[in-house]
């Protein structure tokens, strides 16, 4: 393992000029999910992470960027004027499960439509980066054609650390998807991943007095003790600087508070 490590942070380091696509994928692929806890407590920890961020970085300028559609009527079309990246369409819940095993290693980026059965009634987009925020770092932009009445566009970009909520101006195979585009390529810029991490890190306090406060409405005053410890844990995470990780803490945090909303209604 610790010659894994060696050879991950040699990757990073290599000259820009002769490092190549196969060379950055090659070291990623050692540790999808980020250096082993064991190898925590050692110098190498924070040497890793920040080989990480650099070959993912690097990964940007070398490799044509693989992006996650899921979208029920429109995917076709999407992957025609997205054309710049190498695009995969799944059209419902159950092609998104087949490929969510596979999520860091298969993809970049995620666009993922909102509604993705007729009548627009449903939300299983929702479910959708639910799951991709609760197992990657994989950045996602959610787009709909028709908004739901009082839908908290601000509140549900922040809750699924999203890059952005953006309104299609059509739902049919000949319409203008130049705004979906425009946010696609923000998605993929080098520092998207920074900017989402700092974000999440943003709402850490919000997080905390959540928890007290559903504390105090349910009456369970005892457990503000253990509330304040496991909180603690959260912020110990998001000192690693891995986004995955920290996805992962704040939505076991939420799940085991009672903070997990069921829609963004205002």
């Amino acid at each position: 393992m610790t010659a894994d490590a060696t050879e991950f942070i040699d990757a990073a380091e290599l000259d820009e000029a002769h490092a190549t696509a196969d060379q950055v994928q090659g070291a990623l692929a050692l540790w999808r999910s980020g250096p082993p806890d064991h190898l925590r407590s050692t110098l190498l920890w924070n040497q890793l992470h920040r080989a990480r961020r650099k070959l993912e970085q690097r990964r940007v300028q070398l490799v044509r960027r693989r992006l996650l559609i899921v979208e029920d009527q429109v995917g076709d079309r999407l992957c025609e004027v997205l054309g710049e990246y190498d695009c995969t369409v799944v059209r419902d819940l159950k092609g998104f499960w087949a490929v969510r095993p596979h999520l860091a290693s298969m993809f970049d980026g995620a666009l993922v439509d909102l509604h993705l059965r007729p009548g627009y009634e449903d939300r299983d987009g929702e479910i959708v980066v639910d799951a991709i925020n609760n197992s990657s770092a994989l950045p996602a932009v959610v787009m709909t054609f028709r908004m739901p009445g009082g839908f908290d566009v601000m509140g549900f970009q922040r809750r699924y650390n999203l890059v952005s909520v953006v309104t299609k101006k059509d739902d049919g195979p000949n319409g203008d998807f130049g705004g979906v585009v425009s946010v696609v390529r923000e998605m993929f810029a080098a520092d998207v991943g920074t900017k989402l991490l700092e974000t999440l890190e943003d709402t850490l306090p919000s997080l905390r007095r959540r928890a007290g406060k559903q504390l105090h409405l349910t009456g369970r005053l005892d457990g503000m003790d253990m509330m304040h410890f496991k909180y603690n844990k959260v912020v110990d995470v998001a000192q690693q600087g891995d986004l995955a990780a920290l996805r992962h803490a704040v939505s076991q945090f939420e799940i085991e508070f009672g903070l997990r909303p069921g829609n963004y209604r205002q």
